[in-house]
């Protein structure tokens, strides 16, 4: 990721040549018109080269005369003989202070380098270091009516990515729990998937079609050795984004991004007006699964209708050594072939772990059903009565404590305070520990084996999303779930609302939307996790915003 051109110094432009390129007009006809390709060096060790056109020229030297009232700028029409005018004009704007320092030439050359970065990065870096890789015809169903060709490569070990000829990027398979088979078709091959259905894929020759069976089968092993249970913590920075596509009517887009591991996620801002947003938004999730994938999800903000996706990015644990900080590009990936998704996202990540036996006995209350609790002497009104001790704590000492559930207290301690509750001793509630003692409240619920709503309602309440439900509508749904979930949420929700409401959350910066986000995934989930689902997480937190915005109103005394 380029830093702002009018931070580098030694700025050089230099043209290299005008040539024609034929482009699409309207009713899909095609012209020829004339570009320049413009070197770009900086700080004396960075260098790219980008395409030009005659609008791109034009509106550059519009925005420079904008910002620089004084600055006097002749255009320059680009054909066969205009090397030297152009020349005399990109050296004026390299060694003109005011104009290699502008704002608007530093804002042109970031934007276009991006791209190129980008795409190279795309079509060259990313297809290294990988496991296998070869020329494939995608086939869309079995009666073999529709072939595409594409480029396929295995990464990790775990992911499957195709991509068409030209190297753009449409879509992703990741290999856990698929089951690979040959068909009747020699040179063919089907990749079965828990999850997103089935995939066929033909290869050049029988021999090649095994040699693709084989390196699967070998990736499918490598996704087995990896189940183990692990006490770890993946920890990082969300740092920016480029070349992303345009979706609004301005030429930009408004995104952010969602980041999302073991029923943990968060949200960073959103950077309005750019297609190369700056984040720098740094997170840190507990592990206890090594197989898990880290999903960072970018969306398009609209204040008028739902977020649009603009792709996503996912890499496995196992891909990353423990112990060391990686810093990586990654491309992000279409929803479905027909989505328009470019650029990547730029991340920190450290991953560390170690091998866990979790302890069970009979007096365990992480990880078990609510149902369980019912029955239990030792339970408060049917729920575990340690969840009434972290509340009422949380009321007397935490409602203006800044990063309330957003700040990571100490893994060891969260660990330690788990061991203590599931083996029937007392914790102390202490204010200096607040922030572990939110880490332990939140693990109780990521570890519940069933969301609060329930498998069996998720379409039901994710319906208070789509269509805009009413208090009475959500009253109703939440009197449907069984009593023991219907506490909890009489429990939870008034003491969510509390936390998020006006006079506390100016201090704590935990808003309703804030605590959705931490707390979305022990709401509403489906049984099995798919891509589709986990694309569904805008809508899963504003459930979970509604519920807690709406909690006076739904239970009412």
């Amino acid at each position: 990721m380029m830093e702002p051109i009018s931070h580098f110094n030694n700025l050089t432009l230099q043209v290299i040549s005008i040539r024609d390129v034929q482009s699409k007009g309207k009713f899909g006809s095609s012209k020829i018109k004339k570009v320049f390709d413009l070197h770009v060096a900086y700080d004396n060790d960075t260098s790219f080269t980008i395409e030009i056109t005659q609008s791109k020229l034009q509106k550059l030297i519009t925005e420079i005369k904008k910002e620089l009232y004084n600055i006097s700028i002749s255009s320059v029409t680009i054909n066969s003989n205009a090397t030297n005018d152009l020349t005399t004009l990109f050296q004026t704007f390299s060694s003109n202070p005011k104009i290699a320092k502008s704002n608007s030439l530093a804002k042109f050359l970031e934007s276009e380098g991006n791209k190129v970065l980008s795409r190279k990065f795309i079509t060259e870096e990313f297809m290294k270091d990988i496991n296998h890789q070869g020329v494939l015809q995608k086939i869309k169903n079995k009666h073999n009516l529709t072939k595409k060709e594409r480029i396929c490569f295995i990464k990790y070990h775990r992911i499957l990515y195709y991509y068409t000829p030209s190297k753009q990027c449409k879509g992703a398979i990741c290999l856990d729990e698929c089951v690979v088979s040959k068909t009747k078709d020699a040179q063919t091959f089907e990749l079965q998937t828990p999850s997103a259905g089935t995939y066929l894929f033909c290869a050049q020759s029988a021999m090649e079609c095994d040699q693709w069976i084989t390196c699967l089968k070998k990736c499918l092993e490598v996704c087995q050795s990896a189940k183990i249970k692990v006490n770890g913590q993946l920890s990082g920075t969300i740092i920016k984004g480029r070349d992303f596509a345009k979706k609004d009517l301005n030429g930009y887009a408004d995104p952010f991004a969602i980041t999302r591991i073991e029923r943990q996620q968060i949200r960073t801002p959103t950077i309005y007006k750019t297609l190369n947003p700056i984040w720098n938004e740094q997170f840190y999730f507990d592990i206890t699964k090594n197989e898990g994938y880290f999903y960072l999800l970018v969306w398009d903000e609209d204040k008028f209708s739902a977020a649009d996706f603009m792709g996503k990015i996912i890499i496995p644990l196992t891909a990353l050594p423990p112990g060391q900080e990686l810093q990586m590009h990654l491309p992000l990936i279409p929803k479905t072939s027909k989505n328009k998704v470019t650029g990547d996202v730029f991340v920190k990540l450290k991953y560390i772990y170690t091998t866990d036996t979790p302890i069970s006995n009979g007096v365990s209350i992480f990880g078990q059903s609510l149902s369980s609790f019912e029955s239990r002497p030792e339970s408060k009104d049917g729920l575990p009565g340690i969840l009434f001790d972290f509340i009422n704590f949380f009321e007397q000492y935490g409602l203006k404590e800044e990063g309330l559930f957003r700040i990571c207290g100490s893994n060891l301690d969260i660990k330690s305070h788990k061991q203590q509750i599931d083996s029937g001793q007392t914790i102390l509630f202490t204010p200096d520990k607040i922030h572990t003692l939110a880490g332990v409240f939140k693990l109780f619920f990521r570890e519940l084996p069933e969301p609060i709503l329930t498998f069996e309602k998720y379409d039901a309440f994710l319906s208070i999303s789509t269509n805009n439900a009413n208090v009475k509508q959500i009253t109703t749904l939440i009197k449907s779930l069984p009593k023991v979930n219907q506490k909890l949420l009489q429990l939870l929700l008034p003491f969510f609302y509390n936390i998020g409401r006006v006079e506390n959350s100016k201090y704590n910066m935990m808003n309703f939307s804030n605590l959705a986000i931490v707390f979305g995934p022990a709401m509403l989930r489906q049984a099995v996790e798919t891509d589709d689902s986990i694309l569904k997480l805008n809508s899963i937190n504003d459930v979970t915003r509604r519920l807690i915005e709406f909690a006076p109103s739904i239970f009412v005394e």
